[in-house]
């Protein structure tokens, strides 16, 4: 998941154990999962939400300092006491995310040995003060890596895994395609029982060109088909591939309004719906204040929706994903046998594809009541 400018998100034959057997800690699960980032500064959004919906809610997030200590904790988990309960009632496991975005953090991390292994020590005395039932790694690094700190991050995780109790679910986020060398899918799915694989942000906030966030086909190759196809030949087993899904777009500054279009600036970041001025005070821009007055446009080969817009300072596109772009997406999960999809950010649509979710559960499960353990 690349940075947004101000804050910074089981299939139905069994997990497989894909080329190395199943890592330790990890469960068969027999149906997909329903998971979903939620973010610190929706505070207490979780109480108009149906939080049955999800078999996994992360919550995002920790941070991690150049020194290897979780720094920022954002109140996990004192401040979430109610949330927590109210997961544990509705039988979905609340687990805290563990987040290093920064390439100065991460290279210094993992480029030392004394401090990955501080960062370790941090982190299962973080799990075993909340007695979370996992954790989830966000560690975000789009630029080439050195080689210590590759072996170093791959060292890193392996003493996570070693460290976590028995029955602890280590899921970590996997980027759509890794430009920094840091990941190496062989060498790291042993440690890893989940991939939460970046499913958006093909074009970015802060990209060279304009373009769907999510597109589910086309692109030059960079669309949720290459993706998948590129884990797969990696011999990560589909059922181990959480496919996460875009609640937000972005609206650039254009040069024109054909597809592909570049950039004249930075993007804004797009919410789908209106969501309370307290939680996101300075994320005032939706998709469906925009709709309120523009034409929804589609791009045939990638599904994916955008406008188009002018005004005084130009020509701008908004690109985003919509009830029916989004219900392709879970199609195509569901067809291709994938373990399931993480929503990235919970409360960002206001419950609007909440009904796409519950059609997802039910197709995914032959008991609509039974719940991942």
């Amino acid at each position: 998941m690349r940075r947004f400018a101000l804050i910074f998100l089981v299939s139905m034959l069994g997990w497989g154990a894909g080329p190395h057997g199943m890592a330790r800690g990890q469960v068969a699960h027999q149906e997909r999962l329903v998971a979903g980032y939620y973010a610190w500064w929706m505070t207490d959004a979780w109480t108009e939400m149906d939080l049955t919906l999800y078999d996994r809610i992360l919550f995002f997030t920790t941070r991690v300092d150049s020194s290897g200590f979780i720094l920022t904790r954002n109140g996990w988990p004192e401040a979430w006491e109610g949330f927590r309960a109210a997961a544990d009632s509705a039988g979905t496991r609340l687990v805290p995310t563990v987040a290093m975005m920064e390439p100065e953090t991460i290279l210094s991390v993992f480029s030392d040995s004394s401090r990955w292994q501080r960062l370790v020590r941090d982190i299962v005395l973080m799990v075993e003060e909340a007695g979370s039932p996992g954790l989830h790694l966000d560690v975000e690094l789009f630029e080439p890596a050195p080689d210590v700190a590759v072996t170093g991050f791959h060292a890193f995780l392996a003493a996570v895994r070693a460290a976590l109790p028995p029955g602890k679910e280590l899921s970590a986020f996997a980027p759509a395609f890794d430009v920094s060398g840091l990941y190496g899918l062989e060498a790291i799915a042993p440690h890893i029982d989940m991939f939460y694989v970046q499913g958006y942000d093909i074009h970015w906030l802060s990209g060279p060109t304009a373009g769907p966030v999510a597109p589910l086909d086309g692109w030059g190759g960079r669309s949720w088909k290459d993706i998948v196809a590129r884990y797969r030949t990696a011999e990560i087993a589909d059922a181990r591939l959480v496919m996460t899904i875009p609640y937000y777009g972005y609206e650039w500054p254009v040069a024109h309004t054909g597809y592909g279009a570049p950039t004249t600036g930075e993007g804004r970041i797009l919410t789908w719906a209106r969501v309370d001025s307290l939680r996101l005070p300075d994320l005032r821009l939706s998709v469906e204040e925009r709709l309120d007055k523009l034409a929804v446009l589609r791009d045939t080969l990638s599904g994916s929706p955008f406008y188009t817009r002018a005004d005084s300072a130009g020509v701008y596109q908004g690109w985003f994903e919509d009830a029916e772009s989004l219900g392709e997406k879970l199609d195509f999960v569901a067809r291709e046998r994938l373990g399931g999809i993480a929503v990235f950010l919970i409360g960002y649509d206001n419950g609007r594809f909440t009904p796409l979710l519950e059609a997802f559960r039910r197709r995914a499960s032959p008991d609509p009541g039974r719940r991942t353990p």
